[in-house]
């Protein structure tokens, strides 16, 4: 796992938004962090991503679309996950990012680990 952190240089953070800290992602992709950010909850990490991965993966469904709530659509293949900026992406157009599907389910594992270690909280300054 840690080879896949250190080869897309993910660094799991937490930044202080409104009086709240928020996880984010940062890696080489802005589209790939655009994408987890879209899924703050282990719910929903494992409900929309690693459940749909692990069923292409599994052979239960030939690919899988997904479209995050950060604008993002998944195109998740056995071999490679596309990564699309635009929701109304074209199929036959370049991807914004490509990897391994792979690598797309283990930096989704360790995004969820991170979402499970880091609740969202109030930061102690902010008042309601």
């Amino acid at each position: 796992m840690s080879n896949i952190i250190e080869t897309y240089k993910i660094q799991f953070l937490r930044r202080e938004i409104i009086g709240k800290f928020h996880n984010i992602m940062n890696s080489v992709s802005s589209v790939l962090d655009q994408l987890m950010e879209g899924y703050l909850t282990p719910d929903l990490i494992n409900q929309f991503l690693i459940g749909e991965i692990n069923k292409v993966l599994s052979g239960v469904l030939l690919s899988e679309t997904i479209i995050s709530e950060t604008m993002v659509a998944a195109v998740i293949e056995q071999h490679d996950t596309n990564l699309y900026q635009d929701v109304h992406y074209n199929p036959t157009s370049s991807p914004d990012f490509s990897l391994p599907t792979a690598d797309f389910i283990a930096i989704t594992q360790a995004w969820l680990q991170f979402v499970i270690s880091n609740p969202p909280t109030r930061s102690s300054s902010h008042r309601d």
